[in-house]
């Protein structure tokens, strides 16, 4: 990131107030007419949010706002509850991509050329995520049904 970014304010945090707390916003961005900046590709009224940045957050606001506190929302459409056996701790592992495809359907469709195009792209993915079989990566394979780069019904 250059000097010049940072002073037109790219790469800055945006927050919106929910329950008289700040949480983090982390998708598209838009401009309100009035210059408001406004959460949303595009403006849909009762839905965009008004998004502040960190130095515009009141002292109020600013007092939630820790690394416990601030929330950051990704969507995902499944969750699996893990437990590990030696410590006796859980934790939930979230993965896929949430919503509908363009058409409607589901969007895991397993032996289509979609599948194989995800299977192949997924397989790809650097780090140690195959010795985890509660891996994000893996258990979206196993929801398309990858084996190697292809994608079975």
């Amino acid at each position: 990131m250059k000097w010049k970014d940072i002073l037109k304010g790219k790469g800055e945090r945006h927050f919106y107030i929910e329950n008289g707390k700040p949480v983090q916003w982390t998708g598209e961005t838009h401009k309100h007419p009035d210059g408001t900046l406004m959460s949303g590709k595009e403006h849909k009224e009762g839905v965009s949010k008004k998004l502040l940045h960190f130095y515009e957050l009141d002292e109020r606001h600013l007092k939630h706002l820790s690394k416990e506190t601030t929330v950051i929302k990704f969507k995902r459409r499944f969750k699996k509850v893990v437990r590990n056996k030696k410590t006796g701790r859980t934790k939930t592992v979230k993965y896929g991509q949430a919503g509908k495809a363009k058409d409607g359907k589901d969007r895991i469709r397993p032996g289509t050329s979609k599948g194989d195009a995800y299977c192949a792209r997924s397989n790809k993915i650097k780090g140690n995520w195959r010795s985890d079989p509660n891996s994000p990566n893996n258990l979206s394979r196993k929801k398309w049904k990858c084996h190697g780069n292809k994608s079975r019904r």
